[in-house]
């Protein structure tokens, strides 16, 4: 019976085995749950990282050192040099390549690059279509008055 829970649990691990970023996610997003004890969530924690760990190759300090530094670095990069390096942005983990390849995104990129932000496109909105909100003109023409007399009073109410 152990030969084939172990076959059972290594085709299901194969199924669906988790990537390196989402154990990476999964264990620096992890909360502990009310019901669960602390040693409970000791042990998940533990089982996300050494997944983290297991399936970059990870097996020195020095090795666990670059990746927590390159991990930091992505955090703090522009979702632009990601997008770049979509491709490989998993695989790099040593801090100096990855920190080499943002410098050269960055050096690369056109100095005359011009970045569009929402107030010009809103300028191109306002020009298509005109605000008349305080326009009085405008609003005397689409409104239309209702007359009602009432009938216990001699005066004349207006519904707008």
């Amino acid at each position: 019976m152990f030969k084939n829970y172990t076959h059972v649990r290594t085709i299901l691990l194969q199924r669906f085995k988790l990537t390196a970023d989402r154990f990476r996610i999964l264990f620096s997003r992890h909360q502990k749950r009310d019901h669960s004890t602390w040693k409970d969530f000791f042990f998940e924690l533990r089982t996300y990282f050494e997944g983290w760990l297991s399936e970059l190759e990870i097996s020195s300090f020095d090795k666990l050192k670059e990746l927590i530094i390159a991990d930091q670095i992505k955090k703090k990069c522009p979702p632009e040099y990601k997008n770049h390096y979509l491709d490989i942005w998993e695989t790099l983990n040593d801090p100096i390549m990855l920190a080499e390849k943002l410098d050269l995104y960055e050096n690369i990129k056109s100095p005359y690059q011009k970045v569009i932000k929402n107030p010009k496109s809103q300028e191109w909105y306002k020009s298509k279509f005109p605000r008349n909100a305080g326009s009085q003109n405008l609003k005397n023409s689409q409104l239309t008055k209702f007359e009602k007399t009432d009938s216990s009073s001699t005066h004349k109410n207006t519904y707008i």
